[in-house]
């Protein structure tokens, strides 16, 4: 049986893939783009998106093209297309643009 991810686990990893990414400063938050090119490229883009439970599941998620962003439960995501970029539902929902944001 597939092992599920429990929130701190998923709050690990995602954490471990945005600090390694590159990023601006604005607002007081460290905002990471979403290398999409225009807005109509990021809504198509979340419109595909679909929810994922397991780690067999992330990873079929991930290297499937025809998927654009794979919720992790309700904390984060992942985009496929081999972008494997961490993006926050909250950010998302405040700029489409921002793919994550740590607040200090």
């Amino acid at each position: 049986m597939e092992k599920r991810y429990d929130k701190g686990q998923i709050e690990t990893v995602v954490l471990q893939a945005v600090l390694a990414r590159p990023y601006k400063e604005f607002g007081g938050c460290r905002i990471y783009p979403l290398h999409a090119e225009g807005e109509e490229a990021v809504v198509k883009n979340l419109a595909g998106s679909r929810e994922v439970t397991t780690l067999a599941e992330l990873e079929d998620a991930v290297n499937a093209p025809e998927v654009a962003n794979v919720f992790i439960g309700r904390f984060a995501a992942v985009t496929s297309k081999g972008m494997k970029n961490v993006l926050s539902r909250t950010s998302l929902a405040k700029d489409i643009f921002c793919a994550f944001e740590i607040r200090e």
